[in-house]
């Protein structure tokens, strides 16, 4: 019995390994949500399904872009009309590479607490959003507000996003509808959404590494959907 008992312990820990190597092989491969973001910005409603989110990246004349294609999917056999923003950002620390290079950190000292502090120094958001509405603090130029802080911001303010619509069972054909920076095809059930967040080209290269999605019950005034996405792998350039 023993021995059976220390058979089933090690082929559960074998498969829990191969689970986990899984994952992280993935993780290194492409973009994918983060399970592990440290930011309560995970929001469900039983109504729909956030799906087959997938993003790359195309060079233009004078940025480069984050196309994003997403599926919403429709668990019920009513229409319900939504509102979706869509941020994307890039997430540093706050240190001063340049600084640290020419004075390098005390090795004494355990804690780099400007490695630990988090900045934003890009930003899109479809639809657009004045970063100083989200946030009046913020003076530098250079600086956008946190994540947390639009959720906040559109929480008081339900009425501002893109009008999306998820069909029900029996509510008509297909329709294109939309625009430039985001456009949706609706039919019963499904409807999947095509968009775009620019990066002026800059020296440094830098690129967005998180990107979410909201979505707010206009009849609710609330918040009823959202998800956060970390890049940790290289995109897919076209």
């Amino acid at each position: 019995m023993r021995k059976t008992s220390i058979s089933i312990f090690i082929l559960a820990f074998c498969a829990w390994g191969i689970s986990e190597n899984k994952i992280f092989a993935q993780n290194t491969a492409a973009p994918v949500s983060e399970k592990a973001i440290p930011l309560n910005v995970s929001i469900r409603d039983d109504r729909f399904t956030i799906e087959n989110v997938s993003f790359f990246k195309r060079l233009e004349k004078v940025h480069a872009t984050l196309n994003i294609n997403f599926e919403l999917h429709n668990q019920t056999d009513k229409d319900i009309k939504l509102k979706v923003v869509l941020v994307a950002f890039k997430n540093i620390g706050s240190e001063d590479k340049e600084l640290r290079r020419k004075i390098k950190y005390p090795v004494w000292r355990k804690r780099d607490l400007d490695k630990e502090q988090r900045k934003n120094i890009l930003l899109d958001s479809i639809p657009a959003i004045d970063k100083n509405a989200v946030d009046p603090d913020i003076k530098d130029s250079r600086i956008y507000p946190e994540f947390q802080k639009y959720m906040m911001y559109l929480s008081k303010n339900t009425s501002v996003g893109n009008d999306i619509l998820l069909k029900g069972i029996n509510t008509g054909v297909a329709e294109t509808l939309g625009n430039v920076e985001l456009t949706y095809v609706t039919q019963p059930m499904k409807t999947s959404a095509f968009a775009k967040m620019k990066v002026q080209f800059n020296t440094q290269n830098e690129f967005f590494n998180y990107f979410g999605i909201i979505l707010i019950d206009p009849e609710q005034n609330k918040i009823v959907g959202s998800d956060l996405f970390y890049f940790n792998g290289s995109f897919r350039t076209h």
